[in-house]
């Protein structure tokens, strides 16, 4: 496959052969506005190659109506007096219309019958005499003579000596001084008879053979032309208008006369007259209506005729043409592009497309169907001189790009327009399909801006395909968006198309990017459609209007201010510190706190690293018996994609982990979350399209204008509505939980990912402080809110809580990962330690041993650290088991309760005081039950020290225990003085 040139052996661009002048011109077709004068009176090197009637012959399709004119004039010159029933006929066709061109074909006609009837146009124009008459005319036509009075190269009142002598000023004698070429006598005889029918039939019969008079361009003259004849020439319109009533009603009476005589009818010309000049026209309009025949020498479906005659020098291959025909042809297409987009579409083009593709070759009969049926309608389009400039441009155009480049049409069709050439892009736009200077400028910037740049390398279309991942129809359809967006610009630039339709239906846009690929199906057409209407990278100018009634949408580009440009060069705007910091503006406003006591942001700074910055965040933030859901700014910190490792390590860091541990003594209570990479990139895809509308509406609102009506509220709107597609990415991405957990080695780091997605009802995020409290209760890290009582609080309860002030116990539920965390605080510890005396879990007694009995949680002096939580009071005295060969996990009574006697004792009970000596040998990686029990003797000594009740102390600690816990306790012996022995084992 060689790109769009698949299967098709000689494409167009190796078929046809442009003429020399258009090759040359590198596509530009000279002399494209025929000239008369130029024909009739120009000897020079430079007269124009159509003065040749064999080159005219050739670059002239016989149309129809053409023929019929020829064919009229050359039996009113030269056939029976009374074969025509009038002898002046008007050409009323609109600018561009091939008036000129018909001029010039009747000049040749005349001038040069011979040479003119050797032609494709003088054998068609002798045939249709035939087929009148019934006979052929004379091969000279009788030697007729032709005056040629070209009114756009006339000044009135001012003598013109190569064309008309010394004195010829009106148009009168101009005429008289071309009839008589140049004859005094003759001229002198009928110069004072200008408003004499009579003398001006006698005048054109005494030429003694066929007269042909052609006026060009009439309007011309009598309009602005008389307008301005100076003050000298007082009478000169007066005697020309005279003349030139004289004359439509003398050529009717003389044998052998005809009269071709061009004016716009004032139906389709535009051009502004004075009042004096506007009853001019009016009146050689009537007279002209009342004596002449009006006549238009082409029409609309003449189009692909004229242009292949006009830009090619030979005809098509046959097989070249019905190859093309039948890779595009919609009935070879199949489903779903048949039922979805032909049988949509009600143009004939569709029905006969192989009879269309050969009466159109090289051109798309969906690309002349526009120009046939729509363009040629305007009133500012020139239907065939525009139409051959187009096209010319564009065809030569793509056939250079092929030598190149495999990515050229098979037909040329209504998105191949290369609107990155210049002189395409000018044809287009100077062909009067757009009326206004000022909206035809703001057509020809968005072309550049939106479809593709003049060196082919930018334009919003023209990057949606160079961006394109290669795919398996990339080859066949390499311009894909960019003919989608060139069929929708040609669809718009006509303003309201029939039934006051705008732009193009959608229907159109894909079957204009139809290819005969089977990789390119319509699922891939859809989906060009859909990128190029994408708000952020698709065109700027384009609108999408619904389809009513239950038909398809349109695409419409608009050169108006549009909001939807407006958004697109506010995007631009948005830098990156902006985007991010509006995400974590938000994320302050979205995050909840409950059950939380505090909920923060920890924001990214620039030059600060990782850890740096969340150490930054424990000095300043490290608060006591607070539980804090502390939200990591997504900018800097992410998980998952390569980029977590970072994260990680600051989150190990400020947790009191990892290898640069953060000193913290309230970590435990603090839990972080954060975004995913992937999510934190759709976060900033919001965050950019929400300041782009805020943006926008504030330009709105601050330059109020015609130009801003109408789209304020929809700014506001749509600001609005990206907010909130902001908030949902940013609460959908904060997944990802880290806290300090417990196990039986001591701290670690976990993380947990919520489960579910915030756009389902049960949807959660990390910012939402309950979801997050949902999953620590259900990794064992938090309590339910209020869901610890007296029977949780025993059951949490280690052998080394009990006779620890209170105070250190209740620190430990914000410091120590091993206890939960709670939603309730101080006053939930106070109801379960409440609720656990009630219950006899537990006693509460100050460090003298006396009990300290409370009625109420409130009574409870959670702050006082001589207040102690030490086990109930058994009710019996029991014995120690027997110890057996290998240790048993046992209770231990409390030393507190032997110290005191009872629950019940008072402070004037004094004992005796008492030696103890103990040795202690255990080698507890055996038996790890062991830990506990000695640990809660060795508490029951602490208690005694820390009570004052030990006079003397006199003891040898030898203790093999891990590295992190040998380094706490050598530290602090050192601190008391004390000789410490510190001995790496194994060193």
């Amino acid at each position: 496959m060689a790109g769009m040139q698949q299967s098709i052996e000689t494409p167009w661009w190796n078929v046809l052969e442009f003429r020399d002048e258009i090759h040359d011109a590198a596509g530009a077709v000279r002399d494209i506005q025929t000239s008369l004068y130029r024909v009739a009176y120009d000897r020079s090197p430079s007269r124009p190659l159509y003065a040749e009637p064999e080159y005219y012959g050739q670059i002239t399709h016989p149309t129809a109506q053409l023929t019929a004119l020829l064919a009229r004039i050359a039996i009113a010159l030269g056939g029976p007096p009374h074969a025509v029933e009038k002898r002046v006929i008007r050409l009323t066709q609109s600018m561009g219309g091939g008036k000129s061109h018909a001029c010039v074909g009747a000049y040749h006609l005349a001038t040069s019958p011979a040479k003119f009837a050797g032609t494709d146009l003088g054998q068609s124009v002798r045939q249709a005499i035939q087929d009148k008459l019934g006979f052929s005319l004379p091969s000279d036509l009788d030697n007729p003579h032709v005056v040629v009075l070209s009114c756009d190269n006339m000044t009135p009142g001012v003598t013109s000596p190569d064309e008309d002598g010394p004195v010829a000023r009106s148009l009168h004698q101009r005429f008289l001084y071309r009839l008589f070429q140049g004859d005094s006598a003759k001229y002198d005889a009928y110069e004072s008879s200008f408003g004499s029918k009579v003398e001006i039939a006698r005048a054109i019969g005494e030429v003694g053979r066929p007269v042909l008079i052609i006026i060009d361009e009439l309007l011309n003259y009598v309009g602005q032309g008389l307008d301005g004849a100076s003050l000298e020439q007082v009478g000169l319109a007066g005697q020309d208008m005279s003349f030139l009533r004289a004359l439509f009603e003398a050529v009717g009476d003389v044998s052998g006369a005809a009269l071709l005589v061009v004016m716009i009818s004032s139906e389709q010309d535009a051009t502004a007259l004075s009042p004096v000049a506007e009853d001019r026209r009016a009146q050689i309009e009537a007279d002209l209506t009342r004596n002449g025949s009006p006549w238009q020498v082409t029409d609309a479906a003449d189009f692909a005729a004229i242009l292949r005659r006009r830009l090619f020098a030979c005809d098509a291959d046959p097989a070249a043409i019905a190859a093309a025909a039948s890779a595009l042809s919609p009935t070879h297409a199949g489903e779903p592009w048949s039922s979805k987009v032909f049988d949509q579409l009600s143009a004939s083009w569709v029905k006969d497309f192989a009879g269309q593709v050969e009466r159109c070759y090289p051109f798309h009969p969906q690309l002349m169907a526009m120009a046939e049926a729509e363009w040629a309608k305007l009133a500012g389009f020139q239907r065939v001189r525009s139409t051959i400039k187009i096209f010319a441009a564009a065809a030569y155009a793509l056939q250079q790009r092929a030598r190149s480049t495999d990515d050229v049409p098979l037909l040329i069709g209504l998105g191949d327009l290369p609107l990155s050439d210049i002189g395409t892009r000018h044809a287009v736009l100077d062909s009067g399909l757009i009326s206004d200077a000022k909206i035809q400028a703001n057509y020809g910037s968005m072309t550049l801006d939106d479809i593709v740049s003049a060196d082919g390398s930018a334009g919003a279309a023209r990057l949606l395909d160079m961006s394109r991942e290669l795919t398996p129809w990339t080859a066949a359809n390499p311009r894909a968006a960019e003919r989608a967006a060139t069929a929708i610009f040609l669809s718009s630039i006509v303003g309201l198309r029939g039934h006051g339709r705008q732009g193009a239906a959608d229907v159109e846009v894909l079957a204009a990017l139809y290819v005969s690929d089977s990789a390119f199906g319509f699922p891939e057409a859809e989906g060009v459609l859909r990128r190029l209407t994408d708000e952020r990278d698709g065109m700027t100018t384009l609108e999408v209007l619904p389809g009513k009634g239950g038909q398809p949408p349109r695409y419409v580009m608009k050169t108006g201010l549009r909001l939807h440009a407006l958004v697109r060069a506010m995007r631009n705007t948005v830098t990156d510190e902006e985007r991010d910091t509006q995400i974590a503006d938000r994320i302050s406003v979205l995050i909840k706190s409950v059950p939380f006591d505090n909920a923060l942001l920890v924001r990214a700074q620039q030059g600060k690293a990782h850890r740096s910055l969340l150490a930054d965040f424990i000095a300043e933030g490290d608060s006591a018996r607070s539980t804090r859901l502390v939200a990591l700014d997504p900018s800097m910190f992410a998980m998952q994609n390569g980029e977590e490792a970072a994260t990680r390590q600051a989150v190990e860091s400020a947790l009191g982990l990892g290898l640069e541990p953060i000193a913290s003594k309230w970590a435990a209570s603090v839990v972080f979350v954060a975004a995913s990479t992937r999510s934190r990139a759709q976060m900033r895809t919001f965050a950019s399209d929400y300041l782009a509308y805020r943006k926008a509406a504030e330009t709105i609102s601050h330059n109020r204008d015609e130009a801003t009506d109408g789209i304020g509220a929809k700014a506001a709107d749509e600001r609005d509505r990206a907010r909130q597609s902001l908030d949902r990415a940013i609460r959908r991405g904060f997944q990802h939980l880290m806290f300090l957990g417990h196990t039986g080695t001591g701290k670690v780091y976990r993380s947990e990912q919520l489960q579910g997605n915030v756009n389902d009802g049960d949807g959660r995020t990390a910012l939402d402080g309950n979801d997050v409290w949902r999953v620590l209760v259900d990794a064992d890290r938090a309590a339910p809110p209020g869901g610890l009582d007296g029977k949780a609080l025993q059951h949490n309860l280690r052998n080394q809580d009990y006779g620890c002030p209170i105070t250190e116990l209740r620190d430990s539920f914000w410091n120590n990962p091993r206890l939960p965390l709670l939603a309730g605080g101080e006053a939930e510890i106070r109801r379960a330690l409440q609720d656990a005396q009630d219950r006899g879990f537990i006693r509460l007694a100050w460090g003298s041993g006396q009990d300290a009995i409370s009625t109420s949680a409130a009574d409870i002096a959670i702050n006082n650290e001589a207040l102690r939580v030490l086990r109930p009071l058994p009710k019996t005295e029991t014995t120690q088991p027997a110890e057996s060969s290998r240790p048993q996990h046992t209770t231990l009574p409390s030393m507190s309760t032997a110290l005191t006697g009872s629950s019940h004792a008072t402070a004037s009970v004094v004992r005796p005081a008492r030696r103890i000596g103990l040795t202690l040998t255990e080698d507890l990686s055996q038996h790890t039950d062991r830990a506990a029990d000695l640990g809660a003797f060795l508490r029951e000594v602490w208690v005694a020290l820390d009570s004052g009740q030990v006079s003397q102390i006199a003891a040898q600690i030898q203790l093999v225990l891990s590295g992190e816990a040998a380094d706490a306790i050598v530290a602090y012996g050192e601190r008391l003085g004390l000789n410490v022995v510190d001995r790496e084992l194994g060193g």
